[in-house]
């Protein structure tokens, strides 16, 4: 094993030229890989996840899960390591190894007593960091996994059903330490990540969760349900919204070890997947069981909740008319994730809106009573700057499923010398969302 890991390490980390190359790994070195991962020790685990890191990465040769059986189950282990290390439950990044959710044999249940341990031998700080790089990385190597549609059931099923909810846990637990004192581990239910966590890990998590949903696909008729839109999943992604932004905070953990431009890329990424996440489990038909209540968290508070911070996010990304926000006057890059984000949470309002078809629903009422949610959208339709021209196709669409909602037309109704302008001026883009918002609201007008 250990001849395996400096082997592997040295295919990846070659001593001379610019390039990385991995050769092609047949079925017994994936099954090598994989016992690596189940190991328990950081040498081998590290090895086996610097080889997927460069493999996965590849996209003209996609990995396929069918060639490495095993593989999400024990990647979802060392996700759990980073999650749950602590010295009570075996002492290294790979406690995992020991069973999930059971501590090692031998080791002490006292966590008390482990953890005033810990701080006079000051041993465990380098440990649990190193763990949490581990998760990271693990991380990545199932985002990248998940980009290929026909992975996404295989790695469901290798992971038992445990794969979406150990993903949405470790986005809950970013979130729950984005503005507090962090220190030790994350408890079996809620609590935080250490303040070092890599916020690009959260986005590679949530950005899984977005594959499973089919959300930036076109699924196919026959797709699997992967994903359902539970409870802790809906509030782990408004949460995720709802939290301030980097530059809100620039000692926060977000830029710990990320460049500012970094971080704010990395938190786009974040709050566009979160932003699909929140408009899928607001508005999908399928709903899980909670705790015997069917659904019932989907309330007109919860989805005003909803719509104002998807709001409020996209007034941040718009940062106001002269184009100032947060972080001053953004250009570049930032402005390109600003507007990225944009059209992520303004998709996520159409899909509230055009909830049940109706216009009838709490998600509905929601977005038609929010007092800048359809201003913002009418704005968001007139742009045309490079960056937000997915925005604007996007705005558009959401402008007509707005009106599907009385309260909805009487907003829009203000507006209607604005979008007709938009339809003339731009008729390739604009002209048919327009004419479809202005036929609902004469339809509406008949039906008074």
């Amino acid at each position: 094993m250990d001849e395996y890991a400096r082997r592997c390490s040295e295919l990846i980390r070659p001593s001379t030229g610019p390039y990385l190359e991995v050769p092609r790994m047949g079925p017994e070195d994936a099954r090598r890989v994989v016992s690596q991962l189940r190991s328990g020790l950081s040498g081998p685990i590290a090895a086996a996840i610097n080889a997927l890191t460069v493999i996965s990465a590849d996209a003209t040769d996609p990995m396929s899960t069918q060639d490495w059986p095993g593989l999400a189950g024990a990647l979802c282990e060392v996700v759990r390591g980073g999650l749950e290390f602590d010295a009570g439950r075996g002492g290294t990044p790979g406690w995992a190894a020991a069973g999930a959710g059971r501590t090692a044999s031998g080791a002490v249940e006292d966590h008390a007593l482990w953890a005033e341990v810990e701080a006079l031998a000051g041993t465990n700080e380098p440990e649990r960091a190193f763990a949490g790089e581990l998760a990271a990385a693990a991380l990545n190597v199932l985002r990248n996994l998940s980009l290929t549609p026909g992975n996404r059931a295989a790695m469901a099923m290798d992971a038992d059903g445990a794969l979406a909810p150990l993903l949405v846990r470790y986005v809950a637990a970013f979130n729950a330490g984005s503005d507090a004192e962090l220190e030790g581990t994350i408890p079996e239910k809620g609590g935080e990540l250490p303040r070092e966590a890599d916020p690009r890990a959260a986005a590679d998590a949530a950005d899984v969760l977005v594959n499973l949903a089919w959300l930036d696909d076109d699924a196919p008729l026959n797709a699997p349900r992967l994903l359902r839109p539970t409870r802790r999943l809906a509030h782990t992604a408004l949460e995720a919204l709802e939290a301030p932004r980097p530059s809100d905070h620039s000692s926060d953990r977000d830029t710990f070890h990320l460049g500012r431009s970094e971080s704010h890329k990395a938190d786009a990424d974040l709050r566009c997947a979160a932003a699909g996440l929140l408009g899928f489990a607001a508005t999908d038909d399928t709903i899980e069981a909670n705790g015997g209540e069917e659904g019932g968290w989907r309330d007109a508070a919860f989805a005003s909740r909803a719509v104002g911070a998807l709001a409020s996010n996209i007034d941040d990304a718009r940062g106001g008319s002269d184009g100032y926000g947060v972080l001053g006057k953004r250009g570049g890059e930032d402005a390109a994730e600003d507007a990225r984000m944009c059209a992520a949470c303004v998709r996520a309002l159409h899909a509230m809106a055009s909830s049940g078809g109706d216009g009838a629903g709490a998600s509905a009422a929601a977005v038609a009573s929010h007092p800048s949610v359809i201003p913002s959208l009418v704005e968001l339709a007139a742009r045309r700057d490079g960056a937000w021209r997915e925005c604007r196709v996007a705005a558009l669409d959401a402008v007509a499923a707005a009106a599907l909602s009385e309260g909805g037309r009487r907003r829009l109704s203000a507006h209607e010398e604005d979008l007709l302008r938009l339809a003339v001026e731009d008729r390739g883009v604009a002209e048919g969302p327009v004419m479809l918002t202005m036929s609902r609201i004469a339809e509406g007008n008949k039906g008074r």
